[in-house]
């Protein structure tokens, strides 16, 4: 499906973004919407249409057999083809996030609030939706906004239900407690990166505070350092 798009488009980055943006497609037509051209390239070209029905039609079955993170394969191995340089990606060996699923998941009942601060391609919130109790919810963050499109791509294809949002983790608002990390949370699931429209960490460290969430004494530095050490896995139910 990619060397069809790469023989249409002669660019790598190009070609990738119209894959992700047909696999969407094809799991959850409501996103076409978001879509940069809203999928004209694809239903104004018969040839292509065709092309990629077919062998789409003719993978089907091996794309959905289990929960791998193919696309994450092939993001890595595109890097340095993409137009724009992308710096800072590697992801996780999906053994490895396997095992990590299935030791800090553990055998309790109760759903989980389950977050990756890196979240890459997905895979390794793909892992823990294989561990996690029913009910559980899912978030992920990245800075890459094509990494997050690639995320939630992962998450139609293998029925995972994620929160995705285009952000830094280590600056930006993410606790769902305070009304500026609610207010960043409502752009998860976007196409489009709303990065310069979101809410840093300072105002979610005032408003905590308000709401003595955060203790009284607790500077935004100490706030900064133990947020960071405590992102990978967070329950905010209790």
């Amino acid at each position: 499906m990619f060397d069809v798009l790469y023989r249409k488009t002669h660019e790598y980055s190009d070609a990738y973004e119209k894959l992700l943006e047909f696999l969407v497609a094809d799991h959850l037509p409501v996103m076409i919407p978001q879509f940069e051209g809203k999928l004209e390239w694809l239903l104004s070209d018969e040839d292509i249409w065709g092309k990629l029905v077919g062998i789409y039609k003719q993978h089907f079955d091996a794309i959905h057999a289990d929960r791998y993170d193919y696309l994450g394969d092939m993001y890595v191995d595109m890097q340095g083809r993409f137009s724009q340089s992308i710096k800072g990606q590697f992801l996780t060996p999906q053994n490895v996030t396997e095992m990590m699923a299935k030791m800090v998941m553990g055998d309790g009942n109760k759903p989980l609030n389950v977050l990756d601060p890196c979240v890459g391609t997905g895979r390794m919130l793909i892992s823990a939706s294989n561990y996690a109790p029913k009910g559980s919810v899912f978030y992920g963050i990245d800075i890459d906004n094509r990494a997050i499109r690639t995320a939630f791509t992962n998450a139609c294809i293998h029925k995972v239900s994620m929160r995705l949002l285009c952000a830094n983790s280590l600056t930006q608002a993410t606790d769902p407690r305070s009304e500026a990390g609610r207010h960043n949370w409502q752009y998860a699931n976007h196409w489009q990166s709303h990065y310069g429209e979101l809410k840093s960490i300072v105002d979610e460290f005032n408003e905590l505070k308000a709401q003595k969430v955060v203790p009284k004494k607790m500077g935004l530095k100490e706030y900064k350092h133990r947020k960071a050490e405590q992102m990978s896995l967070f329950d905010y139910s209790n």
